[in-house]
């Protein structure tokens, strides 16, 4: 009977229990509460309890005497902090009743969920039958979505007496009240009996996990456990995504103003994702993404720190407005981790993998990895595609033109060679049937000279690539547009189906010569004339010039703009007062810094393919010996048919303007026709220099390679006057001249003169000897 009994504390404090006829009984509980409070935090005990009120126990330590009524002590505890039960509202609890009351290994905090047992026996006191659940561990360590973890877990027999047969089972606390529930389970195993204190490990299964973090418990079912609060533990499982899930899917690294850098990932899983507290990062910095960004199944979603994107591009419907860590525009890494820290997707970039200049660089094929060939600059018409998909994204079905091989095609006209157009198949499925077309353009005409189609002989795997050979033969020299095009079912992109790209034949030699050079400044500044002698329209786009002192400088500019009819000039000059004289600006062109020397000079003529067609080392030499001024006189060509680089080509202007740029020149004589043997016109002529019959051609033609000609000229008595061709090597056919000198180069008088000319072979041996009357006249005044 437990009226009048004492509590008291380590100050002397005392409660004295009220006078009552409740009896303790063997191994029963009594608590003694110190207000009726009592009953609101423990509503289900109401026998057993007394209220009384109690003396205050000192959190930092204190001593609780029992002793009945009639003072004497039944048991007394002197406690510390240390010994537990000083946090969490936990209460301290005995272990063993009999064990000693001030031992401080008797005392344990509660471990019952209620944090406190009244009433009943102490959470930590041992039972007879007894199993627990010691450590969880999981593995592996990481997990990602769609992988399984397996749970292993130590049960331990805390009990006093051997256990019976016991079940573990592992559930997912799908509800989060901490307890395993009939609809929770996953898998379970079952334990023989064990001893007390003995322990065994169970391995169990979770299945496949998705993305995110899952609450996993085992629970020891073992019906005649006198003790269920230990009998369940629970962890965390975090899931991750795997690899490549997320992609990064396009970069603007290098944005023209006012748009800012962005990044574009793509979904490439089937489900929803929560993107909040990814992270983007790059080797200077990291960013998390702000909460509530979600992407949906094949979606994608926008980063960038301004809304000003979708009026540049297109409207972006999942774009986040947040920061995002600066793109370097010489190069750069960046990677994306999910919100465990996991790495999902890494790639790193080089200006020269494009980008560079206001374009987005946009992957490939987002189920491939991050090499330089899976990255490519935008091709879409406003530079960039976020939010949709990118415009050099794979596609199931896309052939392409990879390139136009011209390592065999012809260089000349009438010579046959082979045009193969690459095709690379850039789709994800193999490319059956693919064809390639080519088309060939001449500039400056429009219309297709050659046009023919071609079945490529084999089936193309995905990135692979096979050519497809054409022959040709060019008739004429120029410039020509090779067009090629791709063709495959079912391929709906169109912009990499067709290339195109110039092929140069070579001009014959001597097709453009030179005709006329002003080298001192003239009225119209300095000078060269070009002369179309090939007999077809030539296009000069590609054209260059040099001279002993410059580079290489284009002579015509775009094509079409720079055409040179058959026999028809071009000037290129100094000085733009030129046009006052050419008033035609397209037989025109004026480059910067041209100049040719007083003293003389080169003038070399390349055709678009760098071949020489003509040139001249010219000297003042060359001017007429009896036109005592030539300072503002060019020197003209007395036929544009004439070798070039020889003097007896050329003389003095005789115009009064002191030259003839864009015109015939003034010394033009017509050297007439070639008839197997020798012509000899114009006969008579007048060597005055007015400009008009002043030299006298002598045309010739042999069926050989190469002749050797001795041509001399003899008064009518027979006395040798000149020598004008001494023994020279020379073509088969051509043409001579004579200029009316003797060899001391003076005029001759007027009168009958005898052209003698020898002709030898290139095996040595007489082809013939000429001799003809030439008549040196005077005009009649």
């Amino acid at each position: 009977m437990l009226g009048r009994f004492t509590l008291s504390d380590n100050s002397g404090t005392k409660a004295t229990l009220p006078e009552s006829d409740r009896l303790l009984a063997p191994s029963g509980y009594a608590v003694i509460a110190d207000d009726s409070s009592f009953f609101q935090f423990y509503p289900g005990i109401s026998d057993g309890v007394i209220v009384v009120a109690l003396p205050s126990l000192n959190n930092t330590g204190d001593a609780v005497v029992v002793r009945d009524a009639s003072g004497r002590t039944m048991d007394s505890v002197a406690y510390s902090p240390s010994w537990g039960g000083n946090s969490g509202g936990r209460s301290l609890e005995r272990i063993l009743p009999a064990g000693g009351s001030n031992d401080p290994q008797n005392f344990e905090t509660c471990s019952d969920t209620s944090k406190s047992t009244p009433g009943r026996i102490n959470s930590v006191t041992p039972r007879d039958r007894d199993l627990a659940v010691g450590s969880i561990a999981s593995t592996p360590a990481h997990l990602q979505s769609g992988e399984r973890a397996t749970i292993t877990a130590s049960i331990i027999n805390v009990g006093m007496q051997t256990s019976g047969n016991a079940t573990v089972i592992l559930f997912k606390d799908m509800d989060g009240d901490g307890y395993c529930d009939s609809e929770e389970g996953i898998d379970s195993s079952a334990t023989p009996p064990l001893p007390a204190g003995d322990s065994t490990v169970v391995s169990l299964n979770t299945g496949t996990l998705n993305f995110g973090t899952h609450r996993i418990g085992v629970f020891v079912n073992y019906p005649d456990d006198e003790r269920e609060s230990d009998n369940v533990k629970t962890t965390a499982l975090n899931v991750g995504l795997p690899s490549a899930t997320i992609v990064i899917n396009e970069l603007m690294y290098a944005p023209k103003q006012p748009e800012q850098e962005w990044v574009e990932l793509l979904n490439a899983s089937g489900v929803t994702i929560d993107l909040s507290s990814f992270r983007i990062a790059t080797h200077g910095a990291s960013v998390k993404i702000k909460t509530g960004s979600v992407i949906a199944p094949n979606g994608f979603i926008v980063l960038c720190k301004d809304s000003s994107i979708s009026g540049l591009h297109y409207p972006v419907a999942n774009l986040v407005i947040q920061s995002t860590p600066s793109l370097n525009n010489g190069g750069d890494g960046v990677a994306l981790y999910d919100n465990l820290g996991n790495l999902l997707d890494t790639m790193s970039y080089l200006p020269s993998y494009g980008g560079s200049s206001g374009r987005s660089l946009e992957r490939v094929d987002y189920l491939q990895g991050n090499d330089p060939t899976n990255w490519e600059e935008s091709v879409d018409s406003t530079g960039a595609t976020p939010g949709a998909s990118n415009s050099v994204a794979i596609l199931p079905y896309d052939a392409a033109v990879r390139r136009i091989d011209l390592s065999a095609a012809p260089k000349a006209p009438g010579e046959t060679g082979i045009i193969s157009i690459v095709l690379a198949n850039r789709g994800r499925n193999a490319a059956e049937n693919a064809s390639a077309s080519v088309n060939i353009f001449r500039a400056p005409d429009s219309a297709s000279l050659h046009s023919e189609t071609k079945r490529l002989n084999r089936a193309l795997a995905p990135k692979d690539s096979g050519a497809v050979t054409f022959r040709w033969t060019p008739e004429k020299s120029g410039t020509y547009t090779i067009e090629a095009r791709a063709a495959l079912v079912n391929d709906p992109r169109s912009w990499n189906d067709t290339i195109s790209t110039q092929m140069n034949i070579a001009y014959l030699a001597r097709s453009v010569v030179l005709n006329e050079i002003m080298f001192t400044s003239g009225s119209s500044g300095e000078y060269f004339e070009i002369f179309n002698a090939s007999g077809d329209r030539i296009d000069l786009a590609g054209w260059e010039f040099h001279t002993s002192s410059s580079d290489m400088k284009p002579i015509g500019d775009v094509t079409g703009k720079r055409i040179l009819e058959p026999g028809s000039y071009f000037v290129v000059a100094s000085d733009s007062s030129i046009l006052e004289v050419v008033r035609d600006s397209g037989r025109v062109h004026v480059p910067r810094s041209m100049s040719l020397r007083d003293d003389g000079d080169c003038i070399v003529i390349s055709d678009p393919g760098g071949n020489v067609a003509d040139s001249v080392y010219y000297l003042p030499s060359w001017h007429n010996a009896d036109i005592a001024r030539t300072y503002g006189r060019s020197l003209e060509k007395i036929n544009p048919s004439l070798p070039t680089n020889e003097k007896a080509s050329w003389s003095t202007c005789v115009s009064q303007s002191g030259g003839t740029p864009g015109a015939r020149n003034s010394l033009f004589v017509d050297a007439g026709q070639t008839a197997g043997a020798i012509l000899v016109a114009p006969n008579p002529f007048s060597p005055d220099a007015d400009g008009h019959d002043d030299f006298t051609f002598v045309s010739y033609s042999f069926p050989v390679t190469s002749v050797k000609i001795r041509m001399r000229i003899f008064d009518s008595v027979g006395r040798l006057i000149a020598t004008p061709t001494d023994n020279a090597v020379l073509p088969s056919a051509g043409k001579l001249v004579w200029d009316g000198r003797d060899g001391s180069g003076k005029i001759v008088r007027f009168g009958l003169y005898i052209l003698f000319m020898e002709v030898t072979g290139p095996d040595g041996n007489s082809l013939a000897t000429y001799k003809a009357p030439v008549v040196v006249a005077k005009k009649m005044r």
